[in-house]
């Protein structure tokens, strides 16, 4: 025991195994050797991530407009965000999954400092449960109105149970690895002493390039959207009898 302990305390061991996954694979698991473990245990951290088709995509659509007053910035921005709302609706997407993100009214002013106007942005979150829409979504956002897009993220609405598959086999990967490491002291691992969740479950993030400032509606007739893969990983410190 003493021997493993001075070699950990010298050396990190890292084991990690990446791959192409389905779903139901880990493409990355991480252990490392603890020396800091009590006496008679062996603590090893074990990380999985599974990879997946995201079938889920959020969208920040947004609406930006100018005015003398207030007013007026208000009006033609109502006129604008209302307008994007009817159209996203009739494609189909109910208005619980349409959501207001903000709402901003901004003076502007010219060079000399002088007040020249009003600037009001509404920014809406719109969740789309059937991927193959999410373009239609956006083009019919830029005809109705909408002069802004933001954030893109792609979801799996099983997340959880990806989490928790991600999660017993990060637990699975820990044995096997502390497993290994015993063996090099002629050791064996004994029960779990004790499992700590040190994650959550995380999706990959899209942004959209940036688009200068211009008008949207100079953009490609039809917007491409593509999904590619998301991941949901999962990470736990497990301590582990060691006889």
């Amino acid at each position: 025991m003493n021997k493993l302990i001075t070699a950990a305390m010298a050396l990190v061991l890292v084991f990690s195994l990446t791959a192409c996954a389905a779903p139901d694979t880990p493409v990355e698991t991480t252990v490392n050797l603890n020396p800091a473990a009590e006496p008679g245990t062996i603590t090893v951290s074990g990380k999985a991530e599974i990879e997946a088709t995201p079938d889920v995509v959020q969208i920040r659509i947004g609406v930006e407009t100018q005015g003398r007053t207030p007013g007026v910035a208000r009006d033609r921005n109502n006129e604008a965000v209302n307008a994007t709302m009817a159209a996203i609706t009739e494609l189909g997407i109910p208005e619980e999954d349409i959501q207001t993100g903000s709402i901003n009214l901004n003076t502007q002013h010219d060079y000399s400092g002088n007040l020249s106007g009003y600037q009001m942005s509404t920014a809406l979150n719109v969740t789309i449960r059937e991927m193959e829409k999410a373009a239609d979504v956006i083009d019919a956002s830029i005809n109705a109105g909408s002069n802004d897009l933001g954030r893109v993220e792609y979801l799996v609405s099983n997340r959880d149970e990806l989490y928790n598959a991600s999660l017993t086999q990060a637990v699975k990967l820990a044995r096997e690895k502390a497993e290994a490491l015993a063996a090099l002291e002629g050791k064996t691992v004994g029960e779990v002493k004790s499992i700590t969740e040190t994650s959550d479950a995380v999706a990959t993030l899209f942004e959209n390039p940036d688009t200068g400032g211009g008008d949207l509606r100079d953009l490609a007739k039809s917007t491409v959207i593509q999904a590619g893969r998301t991941s949901v990983s999962a990470e736990v410190s497990v301590v582990f009898e060691l006889k």
